[in-house]
């Protein structure tokens, strides 16, 4: 299998890159967060091994500007839109398509699906729904669910397509996997 080059962008220090580095021997990955924490990401991966350290590079990037590397394999979006508003969002979208290859290039969005009201347990759902007010309250922004994210996509641009959702083991996170159709 030939490599495969994902961009985890506002991956922080790049502790969900490592976890994937780990597991999958066939992915390079660029962790993009703020100057700081690729800083201290690059600081952090002198302890790695030397097969992780090949493999992953620390870029400074903010995510509110253009994506600088263009054609990747996948784009890894781990808790980022939460709390931004929907108008920022689609503009932090909009980058993301603008740096797609329609051939290959698949974008990953990790976060909160909120569930439709009644349809997991209560306990469950009064977590979702504070986190959501705390969004609004803290960011004027919220959690999403699914027809959000859908008119989210379709409003930064019609060729983004939902193809897949993935609830991982022991997540409160589903995997959002969109092509370029």
């Amino acid at each position: 299998m030939h490599s495969l080059t994902w961009i985890q962008v506002g991956g922080s220090t790049g502790r969900s890159a490592i976890a994937l580095a780990e597991a999958y021997p066939h992915l390079s990955l660029i962790v993009q967060g703020l100057h700081a924490n690729a800083e201290n990401g690059r600081k952090a991966a002198r302890s790695m091994s030397p097969d992780l350290v090949s493999r992953i590079t620390f870029q400074a990037h903010d995510f509110t500007n253009p994506q600088p590397v263009q054609g990747a394999d996948a784009y890894l979006l781990r808790m980022i839109f939460h709390d931004w508003s929907d108008a920022e969002a689609i503009a932090i979208l909009k980058h993301m398509v603008a740096a797609m290859d329609g051939a290959k290039s698949r974008l990953l969005i990790m976060d909160t699906v909120l569930p439709k009201p009644g349809s997991v347990p209560i306990s469950e759902e009064r977590i979702v729904r504070a986190r959501d007010l705390t969004m609004m309250q803290a960011f004027n922004s919220k959690e999403r669910d699914l027809d959000d994210w859908n008119e989210l996509f379709a409003a930064a641009d019609s060729r983004l397509q939902l193809v897949k959702v993935l609830q991982p083991l022991g997540s409160a996170m589903p995997v959002l996997e969109l092509v370029l159709a």
